[in-house]
């Protein structure tokens, strides 16, 4: 994304991409390269994002495919991946029960897009173990790792033992996260001293 946007700025281009006045736009959140307001108004809740085209253009595609299949992706309330109208590339998915989960009254997730590709299932599963390793260690990590394999069934992938392919998996994503934030421009990532102990407990486990 080449340039950011002021809240005022991000209120008038929202109320241009929906015809209609908006009442409030709170920049929230993002990762490297997006910049992402809350905006509501008229009964309306919905997220304006802007990022690269590339990027927008691929999480419209994947919500657009799989909305009719029944899966709980967000509403594209209006687009402009392109930025060919609005003069940046942006997207504006609204925000429903339907994007949250929750256990036992307690939220515990939202579902997002904005990574979606078609792939290998276990560059999914090396983000999953990732993100539980940096939150409770490596021995959490794998008992995570049970439980989402458990799910996948006899897939011919998992017939011999995917730890040490998972941890090799999860190597890359941490390796190609920091990539994406150094591409972004962000000079030193806040969180890179978790990254960094996180990559050394996996590859002293990789080394024995």
């Amino acid at each position: 994304m080449s340039r950011a946007l002021s809240t005022q700025a991000a209120c008038d281009l929202a109320a241009r991409m929906l015809g209609q006045a908006v009442d409030d736009a709170v920049e929230v959140p993002a990762f490297a390269g997006s910049q992402v307001f809350r905006i509501a108004g008229h009964g309306l809740v919905a997220f304006l994002k802007l990022a690269d085209a590339d990027d927008l253009r691929r999480e419209v595609a994947v919500i657009e495919l799989l909305g009719p299949r029944g899966v709980p992706v967000p509403v594209v309330e209006a687009a402009d991946p392109a930025g060919a109208t609005h003069g940046i590339p942006c997207v504006l998915g609204d925000f429903h029960p339907r994007h949250v989960y929750a256990d036992c009254g307690r939220v515990t997730a939202f579902i997002g897009w904005g990574d979606a590709t078609v792939g290998d299932p276990r560059c999914d599963l090396a983000r999953i173990f990732h993100s539980a390793v940096m939150e409770h260690g490596f021995g959490y990590g794998l008992a995570v790792m049970d439980r989402f394999l458990d799910g996948y069934g006899d897939a011919p992938w998992l017939r011999t033992d995917p730890t040490q392919v998972l941890m090799v998996y999860t190597v890359v994503f941490i390796l190609w996260s920091m990539h994406g934030e150094f591409a972004a421009g962000t000079p030193w990532p806040p969180w890179w001293p978790a990254q960094r102990a996180a990559l050394q407990l996996i590859l002293d486990e990789l080394a024995y």
